[in-house]
């Protein structure tokens, strides 16, 4: 079958589809985003063609000038003949769901959050199959694509891993410095590598942007943001972790997703308001035991071809 997936702007949109392409090989895909962002990047890397939109200067003029991506859109796909749209959400997949709509194309949505995304709102009705990733009463409840990965056996060298997600956060790497002063600390600081070079010790050392898999197993605790396919990556890791959700993002669905993890036993959580370096030696030393085991459950608990037998209907 011929798959278009889209969704960008973030890595949190993106993995997912990646992981979905690399786990169903059978099928021939073209992901369709906008050129020179991230997207376009992970899915060269991943050998998936892409095919980038050009990009207009406001979020305003995406979406109100919608249809002046159709033709570009229709000369791309046209020799492609897409069967589906597999779509994580985002504005950055706006234009090809709007085309899929328009021509009968059928697509599936993914949603990955506690907290419904507008374009996901918008189109759901329409959708082949809405999934969402959290128990949400609108849609199917389905794995997040992110789980699909064999997490490898690593050795502890770092008392704590901190990642502040593909945007970075500096309230996570701050703390991050406090801590290094007792405590051996590595940082994925994304954009902000930069940044924080001059702090290097031997206690502290600041990466950019790399494959978090290589790294979930290798610290004693991990302090992350509450992005939802980082979240599923670290349980599907059955990894001891405490999720500090960024009080700035749309619908505030971090916050919501982080709750959800704390409510069902899978991880700690903490406000951006209670972060100490008390407070993260405490979840340091809390026994990960219970919390472990509940991971194990719940990943269990997804068929490991549930898209497999979605696609297999159309």
């Amino acid at each position: 079958m011929n798959i278009i997936l889209t969704g960008g702007f973030s890595g949190g949109h993106i993995i997912p589809l990646i992981r979905l392409a690399k786990k169903m090989k059978e099928h021939q895909y073209l992901y369709l985003g906008f050129e020179n962002h991230l997207e376009e990047k992970l899915a060269k890397e991943s050998n998936i063609e892409f095919f980038g939109l050009k990009k207009f200067d406001t979020k305003f003029k995406r979406y109100f000038y919608v249809k002046k991506y159709f033709n570009e859109i229709e000369q791309r796909i046209k020799k492609f003949k897409p069967q589906l749209v597999i779509s994580t959400g985002g504005y950055h997949s706006f234009p090809m769901i709007y085309y899929a709509k328009k021509n009968n194309i059928k697509y599936i949505l993914i949603e990955e959050n506690m907290k419904i995304g507008l374009l996901n709102m918008l189109f759901k009705k329409n959708a082949y199959k809405f999934i969402t990733s959290f128990p949400l009463s609108l849609g199917e409840f389905g794995p997040n694509p992110s789980i699909y990965f064999n997490p490898v056996k690593q050795s502890i060298e770092y008392d704590f891993l901190c990642i502040g997600g593909s945007l970075g956060s500096h309230i996570i790497i701050k703390e991050a410095i406090k801590l290094s002063k007792k405590y051996k600390v590595l940082v994925i600081a994304g954009r902000y590598q930069a940044e924080y070079l001059k702090y290097q010790t031997k206690n502290f050392k600041v990466l950019g942007f790399v494959n978090l898999l290589d790294y979930y197993g290798i610290s004693k605790l991990i302090i992350t943001r509450s992005g939802s396919s980082t979240l599923f990556e670290l349980i599907k890791a059955n990894a001891s972790f405490v999720t500090i959700p960024a009080s700035k993002t749309k619908r505030n669905h971090q916050f919501y997703n982080a709750k959800f993890i704390e409510k069902n036993g899978l991880g700690l959580m903490l406000n951006e308001n209670r972060i100490t370096k008390k407070s993260l030696i405490k979840a340091l030393n809390f026994d990960f035991t219970k919390i472990k085991e509940t991971q194990k459950n719940f990943i269990e608990s997804f068929e490991d071809n549930f898209y497999e037998e979605i696609i297999r209907g159309i």
